[in-house]
């Protein structure tokens, strides 16, 4: 939004202070080259309607002024100032509370960007009533990727849904698409992100580095006497769903495929193995096509290079107790693990001081 000021303009504005741009035939257009420039700051600019020049003003030169006092009658240009958000030094009792905060600055990047997709913007957050507070679940209206979520058949709304930490971040791996936005449960959100990422730490990385150098420096071990951790039932992971690993010291230890959709209850997220195909007739006719997929309340998949539907059940959402049962037995058979790299560290000390630092230095903080 801009100030209009008729037949004026501002003192001290130098040369390299602004831009000209011409011909620019209305001040509509001056008005969008300000709000859309991207090089510098656009705070103001002035119009030369007769001769159609545009004058783009940095926000250095005019930022420190105060219109009212140095302006000064011109006798070809108007003057435009873009009006602040609002006067934050005259409402400093609203500067409590961290959304609050989050939630002005985003009102504030749309109200300076006019011209830029929201999309490059932050999201605007959800706070509780007084203001401090993000709620655990946040949406964003922006523009989303429609292709990534091919079950946004109807007349959906454009948004995503997240979880978010205490200080208002996106939690990554919690993000879900139009379609599956209302069955988001972001009650854990912030431990499963964390727990998420500490298992991928350890058994997706750690764990086949640590079973290479066991192989590779031929620790010997006695079978006879190794003591397993137990494992996750296959009973408490969803659809039979596990994941198994054989240590070098002779364990097999399995827990819960846990999904990146783990939050979202009647998710279409379900692996092509992992698919359960739905009835394949409603009432008298086969389901041939996306709307009768969906009002079975299924998901479904058109295929790239044919008119197939493939229609198939969602996924459940993984129960609490499920993932708290998951998250005691990785713990224990980590720690089981790390006692192992103790013993092994403590074999190879003589080795690991005349050649340096034994292989991951850091282990330890990645356990605990």
């Amino acid at each position: 939004m801009f100030a209009f000021h008729e037949r004026s303009y501002v003192p001290g504005v130098r040369d390299y202070d602004f831009d000209p741009r011409y011909p620019v035939d209305s001040v509509l257009d001056c008005m969008e080259l300000c709000c859309s420039e991207t090089s510098f700051r656009c705070q103001s600019f002035s119009y030369w309607r007769q001769n159609r020049i545009c004058n783009l003003i940095k926000f250095e030169a005019t930022s420190a002024k105060s219109i009212k006092s140095d302006i000064q009658q011109s006798a070809n240009y108007d003057f435009y100032a873009r009006v602040p958000f609002f006067n934050e030094t005259e409402n400093a009792i609203f500067n409590d509370g961290k959304c609050y905060q989050k939630r002005l600055a985003a009102f504030r990047w749309r109200w300076e960007n006019p011209r830029l997709p929201m999309s490059a913007g932050p999201y605007v957050p959800i706070c509780d009533d007084e203001g401090a507070k993000f709620v655990a679940k946040q949406c964003d209206t922006r523009k989303y990727t429609q292709a990534a979520f091919q079950n946004q058949w109807s007349d959906s709304p454009d948004f995503s849904c997240f979880c978010v930490d205490q200080e208002g971040n996106k939690l990554e791996l919690t993000e879900s698409g139009p379609s599956e936005a209302n069955n988001l449960d972001c009650t854990n959100g912030e431990f499963f992100n964390s727990y998420f990422q500490w298992r991928k730490q350890h058994f997706d990385e750690w764990l086949p580095s640590f079973d290479l150098y066991l192989k590779k420096k031929q620790i010997p071990v006695d079978l006879s006497t190794r003591v397993c951790p137990n494992s996750v039932p296959l009973a408490a992971c969803k659809n039979k769903e596990r994941v198994c690993f054989d240590d070098y010291f002779g364990c097999r230890f399995c827990h819960c495929n846990i999904p990146n959709s783990a939050l979202i209850d009647g998710t279409c997220d379900v692996p092509l193995e992992l698919r359960e195909s739905c009835e394949q007739k409603i009432g008298s006719g086969e389901i041939t096509s996306v709307s009768r997929c969906a009002s079975a309340e299924c998901c479904f998949e058109t295929g790239s290079f044919s008119q197939r539907v493939d229609c198939f059940k969602k996924r459940a959402a993984i129960s609490d107790e499920s993932l708290v049962l998951n998250w005691d037995a990785d713990r224990v058979y980590v720690s089981y693990l790390y006692n192992h790299w103790l013993n092994t560290v403590q074999l190879f000390t003589a080795e690991a001081n005349s050649t340096g630092p034994p292989l991951f230095p850091g282990v330890k903080h990645m356990f605990f």
